[in-house]
């Protein structure tokens, strides 16, 4: 499966594609052989995100995944510290009105997805942004740093305070005691 993505899908680009054009059959192509391997056995282990680094998904250090449904791992950005749950769809390639969207997903520096959500492609979730579990987030929508974001689709959670960015302004200001 790794092989295959990576010969068939090499240098995919975030765009709008033709229905049944070279660049859907590469997608659908990898997309089934991926589906052979036995990806599920390594759901919440850390070769889960070796496996999705093997891919060609960008994932930084110490970051927690549960397990992912991603269609075009190359386009997936994930910095440290990020916790994703179980079941999440990353779901960045999509057909719509004939066309194959690919897009890019980002997740920031100790972001947090919850688990059975769903992202769709040109989607991101700042530092120390939340997606909460049975959330989605829809196309072109972005989680800004320190939020929380729930429902499907996603709104802000209002009255939200993030405890880390508490934590470390308390930090500050007693180191500038």
């Amino acid at each position: 499966a790794i092989l295959s993505r990576r010969l068939i899908l090499t240098r995919v680009k975030p765009g709008r594609y033709p229905l049944w054009g070279v660049t859907y059959f590469r997608w659908w192509l990898s997309d089934r052989l991926s589906d052979i391997a036995p990806a599920h056995l390594l759901s919440g282990s850390s070769l889960q995100v070796w496996y999705l680094r093997a891919l060609g998904a960008h994932i930084g250090n110490d970051v927690m995944i549960g397990s992912v449904r991603l269609r075009v791992p190359s386009l997936l950005t994930i910095d440290d510290g990020a916790s994703i749950g179980n079941a999440v769809n990353l779901d960045n390639a999509r057909v719509e009105r004939g066309e194959l969207h690919i897009e890019r997903i980002f997740i920031g520096r100790e972001g947090y997805v919850g688990s059975y959500a769903v992202m769709e492609g040109n989607t991101s979730v700042a530092e120390l942004g939340r997606l909460e579990g049975l959330s989605a987030l829809a196309d072109g929508q972005h989680v800004p740093a320190a939020e929380r974001w729930s429902g499907s689709p996603a709104r802000k959670v209002e009255g939200y305070r993030s405890p880390i960015v508490a934590l470390r302004r308390e930090l500050n200001a007693y180191a500038n005691l």
